[in-house]
């Protein structure tokens, strides 16, 4: 199910689940950054946590879905 983002919400992006995910299924920082169309620097900041380059933390929610998608995750997964 998936969550309407409010800026009362507090969203809890678990990036070492998205990178355990990413390097299970054998896929390249380079290769998830073509297929998803984001910066190498926006990949790692959601794997690390960080979100310098994201204008708004709803943005950098939007770009942790593309990609959990991507990998098969569930929002409950890593959110």
């Amino acid at each position: 199910m998936s969550k309407n983002i409010h800026t009362a919400d507090v969203i809890d992006i678990d990036g070492q689940v998205i990178s355990a995910a990413r390097e299970r299924q054998h896929y390249t920082v380079q290769h998830i950054v073509e297929v998803c169309c984001i910066s190498e620097k926006m990949l790692r900041q959601i794997e690390n946590g960080e979100s310098s380059s994201f204008y708004s933390f709803p943005i950098k929610v939007q770009v942790a879905r593309k990609i959990g998608t991507y990998l098969n995750l569930k929002d409950h997964d890593y959110m």
